[in-house]
């Protein structure tokens, strides 16, 4: 593609960010879709990871991007932040569908359990960049199976105040 092609379609660095990243992403996570529907949300995120490790590029470059997506007046931020929440309403609605064929308990509310996979899943990613030596998708399995194992429980609200505490 020459120089002029390319200005003519991305005018600027960011439209030609944002098009890079939606392109990588799509590559990465297609393929990947029919996963959350047949064997749940927990099993798909674990392919990315899987992915990640065999090519981290993708998770470096997305980790690079928080930096432009935390600043409030970055003009691709509002963008940026469409796509992380465009990922955790996926998750959350994978959810949704493990509750109801059974794969996911109901006492999980998806909302919540969305959150908490991708603050475990996007943490251990981040831990793994600095930690080289870290088993990525041993950390990933473990915090996963205690985390799954806490939503077969119902929720009971911390108490911090233990003279409070029974």
């Amino acid at each position: 593609m020459s120089v002029e092609t390319m200005t003519g379609s991305f005018p600027s660095w960011d439209g030609l960010l944002l098009a890079s990243i939606d392109r990588w992403n799509d590559q990465r996570t297609t393929g990947l879709m029919p996963i959350a529907a047949e064997l749940g949300t927990v099993r798909f995120l674990r392919a990315i990871v899987m992915k990640n490790i065999e090519d981290p590029s993708l998770m470096r470059f997305l980790t690079a991007m928080l930096n432009i997506a935390a600043a409030p007046n970055h003009p691709l931020a509002p963008m940026l932040h469409s796509r992380w929440r465009r990922f955790q309403s996926f998750v959350q609605e994978s959810l949704v569908q493990d509750i109801t064929v059974g794969r996911e308990p109901h006492t999980m509310e998806p909302a919540r359990g969305a959150e908490q996979l991708i603050a475990t899943y996007e943490g251990l990613q981040l831990q793994s960049m600095v930690r080289p030596e870290m088993d990525l998708l041993e950390s990933f399995d473990r915090a996963v199976t205690r985390l799954r194992e806490g939503w077969s429980r119902a929720y009971v609200p911390p108490v911090w105040d233990l003279s409070q505490a029974s």
